[in-house]
């Protein structure tokens, strides 16, 4: 059983209280002190039972993910204690690995056992096996050396639950001083950092050589901004590898980019991977049913596994697509035969037109009339929302669009009154840059009460005199 006093000295690392409290330990107080590639290491006493000693040391988050510099520790502090735990730790981050050792049968070979683990998580099955140590006022008449020892072998001789060891300890050292300068601040630590990790990016890069057959440079330039990616988010203060981060960011990097890159056509991302695996299960029903019965099988995987049918017939079509030409010829004519549309000289012209119509209409509105429209369509400016417009007049949204629609009302029966037999073309581009807030009818019926169309001059439109109230719309 878990006390909750166990739990919370090993994630507060008070090993002399917890040993000797709860688990019911002796008090033993020694020190040492070891010298191991020009470090010395010191070691501090927690506790002991029947001659089985533990220690505690405190090191540096570097020296902690060195596996070797921990066995060098203990190989030479067995010379002096044969039988002990040493339990190591650090502070930033609060991070542990409880070590033990034993000779094997021939008395000279040494076989290690370490437990690592982040100090404020530390793995359930290894607390209830170290709680399996606490010596109760019963056992204390029976505890021998040995008792000690089976208990100590049944706690930590077993595969670790976690495995937070670098495998190049050098390179992880260099990794984590380069991170402490980055995070810092220096100028150029990030461009050093990124450098001295490429190796992981070209590492990452094969992936998308096996997925899609991508060239190798174009491979490597997508790893190396999900490489950048990984190095902004990376605090070497959390306890894990750069490595470790990295190889998320990359392959996730990998997988978004590599796709859009490496097709002709789009897959959106959620279809493609279940595609893509299909490969693996067609060249299985090929090599087993050949081709006839693998189809039928396919199509029948392929709605076990909620991929559409069609979608997997375009994938095929689209994997080994290197160029539009690899068509067939009637489709590749059609793509040949799309053009890019070109405005003539004459749309031009009654682009520019239809704009300098709309600004003299827009100009007969009054101010607030025009400086909505202009907001909500983007003329002269940036086009804005219903919402931004209330509140810079601080007004509600419905009253916006209550003025906006009735000074498109306005402009809509200013333009027909200037020309009532205007083209079709020129109704079209209005309808689509200005929609229509009012029927047909309703505007027809409003040209006619105001004046005859017949009498309206077919003549170009002359700007107002400057002592016209601009206040005033032209059917007041």
């Amino acid at each position: 059983m878990i006390s909750l006093n166990l739990e919370e000295c090993i994630k507060q690392h008070r090993f002399k209280e917890m040993f000797i409290d709860d688990l019911g330990w002796d008090n033993f107080s020694s020190s040492q002190e070891l010298e191991i590639q020009d470090q010395r290491i010191q070691l501090e006493s927690v506790a002991e039972k029947r001659g089985l000693r533990v220690f505690s040391c405190k090191l540096h988050r570097t020296s902690l993910a060195n596996r070797g510099l921990l066995r060098r520790i203990q190989k030479q502090l067995i010379r002096q204690h044969h039988e002990h735990i040493i339990v190591y730790h650090s502070e930033e981050p609060q991070k542990q690995v409880w070590q033990w050792a034993i000779h094997q049968i021939d008395g000279r070979k040494i076989r290690h056992r370490e437990h690592p683990f982040l100090s404020f998580q530390p793995p359930r099955p290894l607390l209830e096996r170290i709680s399996n140590l606490r010596f109760t006022l019963d056992d204390e008449e029976n505890a021998t050396l040995v008792n000690a020892m089976e208990r100590t072998r049944l706690a930590l001789d077993v595969v670790p639950e976690q495995e937070m060891f670098a495998r190049l300890p050098f390179y992880a050292k260099q990794s984590d001083e380069l991170a402490v300068a980055m995070r810092a601040g220096e100028p150029g630590a990030f461009d050093r950092f990124c450098e001295f990790h490429l190796r992981l990016a070209k590492r990452a890069s094969r992936m998308l050589f096996h997925w899609f057959g991508m060239e190798e440079d174009d491979a490597f330039q997508i790893a190396c901004i999900g490489l950048i990616q990984a190095a902004k988010r990376y605090d070497p203060v959390r306890g894990l590898q750069f490595s470790t981060i990295a190889s998320y960011w990359l392959r996730a990097c990998c997988q978004r980019h590599g796709l859009n890159t490496a097709y002709l056509v789009r897959f959106p991302v959620h279809v493609f991977w279940p595609l893509y695996k299909m490969q693996f299960t067609e060249r299985r029903l090929l090599a087993s049913f050949g081709l006839p019965a693998a189809r039928d099988r396919l199509y029948r995987s392929c709605k076990n596994n909620n991929v559409s049918v069609r979608d997997w017939i375009t994938y095929q079509r689209v994997r080994e697509l290197k160029t539009f030409s690899d068509l067939e010829l009637d489709e590749w004519d059609s793509l040949v035969s799309i053009r890019e549309k070109r405005n003539s000289p004459v749309d031009e012209l009654l682009s520019k037109e239809l704009r300098q119509l709309v600004g003299a209409g827009i100009a007969r509105l009054n101010q607030r009339e025009q400086e909505i429209l202009h907001y909500r369509y983007g003329i002269d400016c940036q086009e804005h929302t219903l919402e931004e417009v209330a509140g810079l007049f601080g007004v509600t949204r419905e009253r916006i669009r209550q003025i906006q629609a009735r000074a498109e009302e306005k402009l809509q029966v200013f333009l027909s009154r200037l020309d009532p037999n205007q083209d079709s073309e020129l109704d079209a581009e209005l309808r689509e840059n200005l929609p229509d807030m009012v029927e047909e009818h309703e505007v027809a019926e409003e040209i006619h009460a105001i004046a005859d169309p017949e009498d309206i001059p077919q003549t170009e439109y002359v700007e107002p005199p400057p002592e016209c109230d601009q206040n005033t719309t032209p059917f007041e």
